[in-house]
């Protein structure tokens, strides 16, 4: 037991200051969310739209739905249940009040994403679960309003370990590795021709995609290595020894694989909400360096 507490704790032991920084990425995308759907909230979230209550009830209901926003059809009840998230998410940003911030905004956040399931998308479900986990991480120890509160002893570590990192850190594992695993088919990981396949598509190809597009091995290429980096990225996370560098490696690599994604193919915010997911993983190391070169104004004063 001893051996495996070790194990454990080398494993799934996280940076507070890193946490903090998913926390202020986690509730930016929060508000860009908010404002994006904003612009459809009529369309997407009222009784004039493409899915009035009634409908939604016969067709996408489901028993354990939070029913904030099934309160009512007007888009103006839309608009001040908008207006609050908003509200809860500035306090996650700033750390506020953090837990409290953290617990209301995921309830908005299901709720809102239960008004309308038929145009949600993957990115929706990791951003439900980044806020779930924060509920039980301590993510506004640093960086926040609450950390100016707090003594300044309590500070100075900034190593955590608990049962929610472990989930937080599988929850990324399995998201990268059930993804590969979905990807079942030979044009995955025989053929190599995914990616040619969704660059076929004119109304999600971004200009990189348009430039690489007309080369097939390069392509074949591309597909490949996203498969296997998806299969076989993930466990560097659960090696015990070295873990700052593995953990640089994931961050970096998966880093790149997103942004690569956003250059060729438009995703909305789903590119984001994952660099978000990662950003948490990094170690002290890198948070050290941060720390001294771009972090200064938020040290506290002794």
């Amino acid at each position: 037991m001893n051996q495996l507490q070790r194990y454990l704790r080398k494993v799934f032991t996280v940076d507070l200051r890193a946490l903090a920084i998913m926390r202020i990425w986690v509730a930016g995308i929060i508000l860009t969310d908010l404002a994006i759907r904003a612009t459809d909230l009529e369309a997407h979230y009222s009784n004039m739209g493409v899915l009035p209550l009634h409908v939604l009830h016969q067709f996408g209901w489901h028993p354990y739905h939070f029913p904030f926003h099934t309160l009512s059809g007007l888009w103006q009840m839309q608009a001040v249940l908008f207006a609050v998230a908003a509200g809860f998410a500035v306090c996650l940003l700033l750390g506020y009040k953090t837990r409290t911030a953290t617990i209301i905004s995921w309830i908005l956040l299901v709720s809102l994403q239960n008004r309308n399931t038929f145009i949600a998308q993957g990115g929706d479900d990791l951003l439900r679960m980044l806020l779930f986990w924060g509920m039980f991480l301590p993510w506004g120890k640093f960086y926040s309003y609450d950390a100016t509160k707090a003594p300044a002893p309590e500070l100075r570590q900034t190593s955590y370990f608990s049962a929610a990192t472990v989930a937080y850190i599988m929850q990324i594992f399995l998201v990268y590795f059930c993804t590969a695993l979905l990807k079942s088919s030979p044009e995955w990981h025989t053929e190599g021709t995914a990616l040619y396949y969704a660059l076929s598509l004119d109304q999600i190809l971004m200009p990189v995609g348009k430039l690489i597009y007309p080369y097939p091995e390069l392509l074949k290429f591309m597909t490949l290595t996203a498969w296997y980096t998806e299969l076989v990225l993930p466990f560097l996370l659960l090696i015990p020894f070295y873990n700052h560098v593995w953990r640089l490696i994931v961050v970096g690599m998966l880093f790149m694989f997103h942004i690569s994604i956003s250059l060729t193919l438009f995703v909305g915010l789903f590119y984001l909400i994952n660099i978000a997911s990662i950003s948490g993983l990094l170690p002290p190391q890198a948070m050290n360096w941060a720390e001294r070169k771009f972090l200064t104004s938020f040290r506290r004063p002794l």
